[in-house]
């Protein structure tokens, strides 16, 4: 099982609706009362291979990003307006 995560402050985990109440797919290390978000995923719209193949490229940008092999987004934006900058000169 994939546990995808946003950012620092951010992640995902699967649960299934049981009996009227959601059930995590696995532990959670989240504190007692920490309120979380739920967004529904329709599950129409991917087909299994899709959606596997999309959590294998999360878990590797994880990996990236874990090892620092990104780039930041702010910073990429500068070197694009810089570059914009010096080819208009």
């Amino acid at each position: 099982m994939v546990t995808l995560r946003y950012g620092r402050f951010m992640r995902a985990v699967k649960a299934r609706v049981k009996n009227g109440r959601l059930v995590l797919s696995e532990p959670t290390s989240l504190p007692e009362g920490t309120e979380v978000s739920l967004v529904v995923v329709e599950s129409n719209r991917l087909s299994t291979a899709e959606r596997q193949q999309i959590e294998a490229e999360i878990e590797i940008a994880d990996d990236e990003i874990a090892r620092g092999a990104y780039v930041d987004a702010l910073e990429f934006a500068d070197q694009l307006l810089n570059l914009n900058e010096a080819s208009t000169r």
